[in-house]
């Protein structure tokens, strides 16, 4: 079954949150960080490069 990229680009937002209440500019460029991770998982995802192990 593919990963659902969906999914995926959910974390992202959800790290671009974080960093946007983060007072830490460390703490918000971790976040930012994982929200590119988690947006270059999605586009795997969409281009079918990445399956699920269920």
């Amino acid at each position: 079954m593919a990963a659902s990229a969906q999914q995926f680009f959910t974390e992202a937002t959800a790290c671009r949150e974080e960093a946007a209440r983060s007072l830490d500019q460390v703490d918000r460029e971790g976040w930012l960080k994982l929200a590119r991770e988690w947006t270059e998982l999605a586009l795997a995802a969409e281009r079918g490069q990445i399956f699920r192990r269920d």
